[in-house]
């Protein structure tokens, strides 16, 4: 008689710990978005930088490397040389977009040089006379090399 009685139990079980591995499986779905997020950061950052670098739109350079959901949830700043990209993951859960944004910054390098002039770290510096870098030991692909035994 008692076998009868716990037949339900399993099911009952079941049902109750439900919620909970949905609540889980929401959790663990947030951080993978979240991390999604730093990646796209990231390289949305380094486009704002390389089109910092060439002269263009940064941000524009940055929007135009998210997906159509990060548009809104984008905010680009520019420090001199530096693109700063601030993104907020999509939130199952309330208040944890704050939470899980992300900062990914790019530094676009050292100012470009005024035109026509090169900038003192670029110059080599001289090479002595007679100096093993100054010499020239292999030969060219202009001269001809001799093989002997041929």
């Amino acid at each position: 008689m008692r076998a009868r009685d716990e037949t339900g139990q399993s099911s009952v079980e079941l049902v109750a710990t439900l919620p909970l591995l949905v609540v889980v499986g929401l959790g663990v779905a947030q951080f993978l978005a979240a991390g999604v997020g730093r990646e796209l950061a990231e390289h949305a950052a380094e486009n704002g930088a390389i089109a910092l670098g060439q002269g263009e739109d940064p941000e524009q350079a940055v929007r135009d490397a998210l997906p159509g959901w990060a548009a809104e949830r984008v905010h680009v700043t520019l420090r001199g040389r530096q693109v700063r990209v601030r993104l907020t993951p999509v939130t199952v859960f309330p208040g944890a977009g704050e939470v899980l944004a992300t900062d990914a910054h790019a530094d676009a390098g050292p100012d470009a040089p005024v035109s026509g002039t090169v900038p003192a770290s670029a110059v080599a510096p001289p090479v002595a006379a007679g100096s093993v870098f100054g010499a020239v030991t292999e030969p060219t692909r202009d001269e001809p090399v001799e093989r002997h035994g041929e």
